[in-house]
């Protein structure tokens, strides 16, 4: 996240305000953002080992997935509202599925699944017996290895 300390960024702002007044292209931003990056390396003494690279790529990452969450989604949100919906409305969401006589079905974790009387299905690491109403018992719960 970009929410680096309020006296580091006084310090940043001069030397990125000159440099945003002199980027009227897309490509020059991307050129911008890669000399910055390399640049980054080759300062940290770290050109080019795994933890230097992740740490870049991550930051790129990071600053895309922010840039997107806080530029793009209320943009979007707003031409969808200004200019109409392209997708059609979403279908109500059916409530969950559950035998009301029995507080452990699992109908509503699996969706439908088929009536198969000592049925195994294997969940996060989990065997799980089912029984033809698609209930469980606790107590037959074992890890899988």
């Amino acid at each position: 996240m970009p929410y680096i300390a309020q006296s580091r960024r006084g310090e940043l702002e001069p030397f990125i305000a000159s440099l945003d007044k002199e980027i009227t292209s897309a490509g020059e931003l991307n050129y911008a953002i890669t000399k910055l990056c390399l640049g980054y390396l080759v300062a940290n003494g770290n050109p080019a080992t795994y933890a230097s690279l992740s740490a870049v790529a991550g930051v790129i990452q990071d600053v895309r997935d922010e840039f997107v969450r806080r530029m793009i989604v209320p943009y979007e949100n707003r031409k969808r509202e200004e200019n109409g919906d392209v997708y059609p409305p979403e279908p109500p969401a059916s409530p969950p599925k559950r035998h009301e006589e029995c507080p452990n079905c699992l109908s509503d974790v699996y969706g439908k699944l088929e009536h198969a009387t000592g049925k195994v299905e294997f969940v996060g690491g989990r065997a799980r017996l089912l029984y033809s109403c698609q209930h469980r018992d606790p107590d037959e719960e074992a890890h899988h290895a």
